[in-house]
Parts: structure tokens; sequence; C-alpha cells
């Protein structure tokens, strides 16, 4: 489903709808500027932790509040304190340096701090205590909702109940067959 969403696989012309719009009809290039895609097991750069946040952007384009509130909302604000470098600690090829909860929750900063109409994670909580699970779930929802109180689509991929107790739907798929909702 993430991959049709995402367009890494192309579904079947006027299957999937964004505003209205055929997904497949906009350019790739185009369709990716408008979403947020975090991995299970997502790709960092062997580059700083500010340059894996801030990747897409030019460092003049880069806003020290809004870098602060989306390491807060990932959780990984206090993982700072305890790196010697702060967000200029280099992670190594693929975040080779951090745990697995650190790699998905710097891959959820970066998400957070790309503007998208569209939030794809595909079990993006698996290797966090359930303490900062709590904390992620919360931003995750609050960064649905826009200032202007309009909503914007995340769509959750994963095996934890309370992840998605506060979802407005719930689909269950199994070997790539919507089997409930």
């Amino acid at each position: 489903l993430l991959s049709l969403l995402s367009r890494v696989r192309e579904a079947p012309p006027g299957t999937i709808r964004m505003d209205d719009a055929d997904i497949g009809k906009l350019p790739v290039k185009d369709h990716w500027k408008r979403l947020a895609y975090v991995t299970q097991e997502p790709f960092l750069f062997s580059r700083s932790i500010r340059a894996n946040i801030t990747w897409a952007r030019d460092e003049e384009d880069v806003d020290q509040g809004t870098l602060d509130a989306v390491l807060r909302d990932a959780s990984f604000s206090s993982d700072l304190l305890h790196l010697q470098d702060g967000l200029s600690t280099v992670v190594g090829e693929r975040g080779i340096t951090l745990s697995g909860g650190q790699r998905q929750r710097l891959a959820l900063a970066r998400a957070f701090f790309k503007p998208y109409d569209l939030l794809l994670l595909d079990d993006v909580l698996s290797a966090v205590d359930h303490q900062t699970e709590e904390a992620l779930v919360d931003a995750i929802y609050a960064r649905t909702r826009l200032p202007s109180g309009e909503r914007r689509t995340a769509i959750i991929v994963s095996h934890r109940l309370s992840v998605l107790a506060r979802a407005d739907r719930i689909l269950v798929l199994e070997d790539g067959a919507l089997v409930d909702i």
C-alpha cells in the first residue's frame, strides 16, 4: 500500500486519488514533494544529524526554531545532549553510530521538517520504548493538524494497537489484500 501511495510502484490509472487528482497523472517528482515517507529501516546519510534532517534545504532556509521543534516532536532532543558534537555529530553510513530507535526518530524528525500533505509511516515506532512511543504518537497526530484547522493525512502501518488507537480508520491487510476495515 505504501509503495503504491508513494509511487515506488505504480497503481493502475485512476485508482489512487489525492485531493481529487489521479496521482498517476502527476510527475513523480511533484508527487514526492507533497509527501514525507519514513520506512522501518530508514536510510541515513553519512553526514551530520543536522544535515540528515535538513538535507533538502539550503542552509539559509533552515529556521532553528523549526529544527528545535522537529527534534522535540521526534523525541530526539535529549539524545543530542549525550552526543559529543550534538547536531554536528556525523552518524556514519546508514546511521551506523545510532541505535535502531535513534535512527527511526531521526528519520521521523526529517519527515516532520519537510512540508508535506501526506505522511507515510511504515512501522517507525518498532524500536522505541513505550514512553517514547506515547510521546511520538502524540506528536504524529498533532502534526496532522495545521494552524488553520485543516488536517493533513497520515497513514501509519503498525502492529501495535496503541499506535493505531487514535486513528480515524483502521485497515487490516493480509498478504496484500484488504481483509477488514
